[in-house]
């Protein structure tokens, strides 16, 4: 990120909007089923969505996932594994919840870098 952060500003709004584009082309190419997005703050870039999921057994109970639309396609919009301190509680949460919507069979060790 302090990489991304030694870019100009001016470039780094051109080449988000140009991702942004790209993205849309792509998803309305594909049609997808529903679109997975890793990182609330990058969801909410994208769409307004509720929250679904929160974390139970945490001093806070922040949201673990979110849903809404983007370009008009069904989406989750999941906390970023590496950053949210996901105990496995609620690790098993979330990969019963995704299970649930998508069907993938998400293994919550692969959602807590510390089991």
């Amino acid at each position: 990120m302090a990489t991304w952060q030694q870019i100009t500003r001016p470039v780094r709004k051109e080449l988000e909007r140009f991702s942004l584009e790209k993205c849309e082309a792509i998803a309305k190419a594909l049609c997808p089923r529903i679109i997975l997005v890793i990182g609330l703050g990058t969801f909410e870039v994208l769409a307004q969505g509720l929250p679904v999921l929160r974390k139970k057994h945490s001093r806070r109970p922040d949201v673990l996932a979110r849903e809404g639309q983007i370009w008009g396609f069904p989406a989750i919009g999941v906390a970023h594994l590496t950053g949210s301190r996901i105990n496995r509680h609620d690790a098993d949460r979330l990969a019963a919840f995704l299970r649930d919507k998508t069907g993938f069979q998400a293994n919550p060790v692969s959602l807590h870098p510390d089991m």
